[in-house]
């Protein structure tokens, strides 16, 4: 989306360590645990989570941005962090769910080399995090992402995106 699309990434902060393929400022901006609680007591991220791993706990969340007319954001949130970003965005988010099955996810942690007993408390916790009822009562849109491209995915994203606009200049 963000080299296709030309979408904007609203990057996360993160206090967990950085992968060695990851970059700061690209995938998340990597920082410390001082630095986090500073930007938590000054009000300045929206979405903070804490996951509890088994080698630490480790928070995430987004600063608000000052968005600009006629340019397409994008962030990664979970089901907590959707709902702030509709708090504060309105309808100008459009909250969509990208499924994929465990089986998919387990694949493709497998091949980042992520931890086998971290995965298994991770899809533990997801399975409450994304809960069904509660993906349907935040979600615009569900798209799976198991048997095409990223490149296909991006496409649906884009293409939803897109129509939700025109519907939405309609009503205005």
């Amino acid at each position: 989306l963000v080299n296709k699309y030309k979408y904007t990434n609203m990057i996360s902060y993160t206090t967990r360590p950085r992968r060695n393929n990851e970059r700061n400022g690209v995938e998340y901006w990597f920082i410390g645990q001082n630095e986090m609680n500073k930007l938590l007591n000054e009000n300045k991220i929206i979405d903070y989570r804490e996951y509890k791993r088994i080698d630490g706990t480790w928070g995430y969340g987004h600063t608000i941005y000052n968005v600009k007319e006629n340019k397409d954001y994008i962030a990664i949130a979970d089901l907590k962090g959707a709902k702030k970003f509709k708090e504060i965005y309105g309808n100008q988010c459009v909250i969509i769910y990208i499924d994929s099955s465990d089986v998919y996810r387990t694949k493709r942690a497998s091949k980042r080399g992520d931890d086998l007993k971290e995965w298994v408390r991770r899809v533990k916790a997801d399975d409450i995090d994304f809960n069904k009822v509660e993906i349907n009562d935040v979600v615009d849109c569900i798209i799976k992402n198991e048997t095409v491209s990223v490149d296909d995915v991006a496409y649906k994203v884009d293409n939803y995106i897109s129509i939700k606009r025109k519907i939405n200049e309609k009503h205005s």
